[in-house]
């Protein structure tokens, strides 16, 4: 189910939720890899991970989020807010 808790971490004793990137959201629906992903927008597979894991923030108005938005199928409005804010998937045309 997309945007639901899925793993725990734990840091210094304490419990904290995991929430899932909108990306590995979207990979997950799509049945692709991180790898196959970082092929698609032309950046290494690191890249993408320290994307997912929110260590690299992602400018909206570059070039790579324009790819990663056509490639994913997905609005911008998906990529910040998540999965559970409308529709937010664009259609894709058929080619």
């Amino acid at each position: 189910m997309p945007g639901k808790i899925i793993k725990f971490r734990k840091r210094g004793g304490e419990i904290k939720p995991k929430y899932p990137h909108p990306i590995e959201i979207r990979l997950a629906e799509l049945n692709q890899t991180k790898i196959w992903l970082a092929k698609q927008i032309y950046r290494s597979p690191q890249w993408v991970e320290l994307c997912c894991k929110r260590k690299i923030l992602i400018n909206p108005d570059s070039l790579i989020t324009k790819r990663l938005l056509r490639v994913l199928g997905i609005t911008l409005d998906y990529l910040i807010l998540g999965p559970n804010h409308g529709r937010n998937l664009t259609r894709k045309s058929g080619g």
